[in-house]
């Protein structure tokens, strides 16, 4: 395979794709030494605070200034959602390991606006194959 291409086993691909695939649950990462590796998907679910629903409130784009920093710091944000019940936003986020996202957390939480819940998430088909694979022949 040639080099910036890898193999995707994503449903939606199936086949070679570009580094930067933008296929869910299947997004790669250059390292240092210029080889692709898996990131890492992560369920983060937030509770604002007070003072975290005035500035929202008032500045509603507040919300895409906060998806850029966490994209600045290495982390990819697939997907948001409001939420109604006991938490009030669910991020679904790439990150190459879990230091990076617990970076991201922790600058998130300092900020004292919000609470955070962080789950890593294996993908089903990822899970089925892991347990698929423990299984005598």
């Amino acid at each position: 395979m040639a080099r910036g291409t890898r193999s995707c086993q994503a449903r939606s691909c199936q086949g070679d794709r570009p580094a930067g695939c933008d296929c869910y649950g299947s997004e790669f990462a250059e390292d240092l030494a210029g080889s692709l590796k898996a990131m890492a998907t992560f369920a983060m679910l937030s509770t604002l605070g007070p003072d975290g629903w005035e500035t929202l409130r008032q500045h509603p784009e507040r919300i895409h200034q906060v998806r850029s920093e966490v994209e600045a710091i290495g982390l990819k944000v697939v997907a948001q959602y409001a939420l109604m019940g006991q938490y009030d936003f669910l991020n679904i986020i790439e990150a190459p390991d879990e230091h990076t996202m617990a970076k991201a957390a922790i600058m998130l939480a300092a900020r004292g606006t919000m609470r955070t819940t962080t789950l890593a998430a294996i993908p089903v088909d990822d899970l089925v194959a892991m347990l698929q694979s423990d299984l005598p022949d």
